[in-house]
């Protein structure tokens, strides 16, 4: 069920990248405007935990807060470790910012990917309670901005980056677990 699950999010995804292809170049923010979404860029480092948070979609009214301190951080660390050539992107955020367009038209139109498959996240007896996978819509979020900013590199990798801090080895040791589990 995993494979049949994640290639129905990369189907999803790539269905509702076309209408966006070859259209604004690579410009998530000619998208955004095009689907009269409000961008809101706010100036803090946003943490849960280790976490960093990046952007976020919020409904109403339909927004997309950019956290420009937690971008920034991927910028540096491209920068840093001299991987522009590799990730071949002018600014991160563009990434950051198409990946929550793609939460909205989810939202809006195409209805929540991660529900699509459900598992079983609790069973007493006979009763079981089910869930959808919501890293499901990650992974959907994240094929539409590799496809309609036509990246070369699996864009969720980005938000890895601020977690090396600076060193080589930690880069290496992340890189290589992500390789690890697909």
């Amino acid at each position: 069920m995993r494979l049949e699950a994640v290639g129905y999010s990369l189907a999803v995804a790539q269905q509702i990248a076309e209408p966006f292809l070859n259209k604004f170049a690579c410009d998530a923010f000619k998208i955004a405007q095009s689907l009269k979404l409000q961008v809101k860029e706010d100036n803090v480092l946003n943490t849960v935990g280790a976490r960093y948070i990046f952007s976020e979609y919020y409904l109403n009214p339909p927004t997309i807060v950019l956290y420009l301190k937690s971008i920034e951080l991927v910028e540096r660390a491209i920068l840093n470790f001299d991987l522009s050539s590799i990730f071949g992107i002018c600014d991160a955020i563009h990434v950051f910012l198409a990946h929550e367009i793609f939460h909205s038209l989810e939202a809006t139109s195409v209805g929540e990917v991660g529900r699509k498959f459900k598992v079983t996240t609790l069973k007493l007896g006979p009763l079981r309670v089910t869930s959808g996978i919501s890293t499901l819509s990650d992974i959907a979020a994240y094929h539409f901005a590799k496809k309609v900013l036509e990246c070369n590199f699996p864009p969720a990798m980005l938000s890895y980056l601020p977690l090396a801090d600076n060193d080589a080895r930690k880069l290496e040791r992340i890189l290589q677990s992500l390789a690890d589990h697909g």
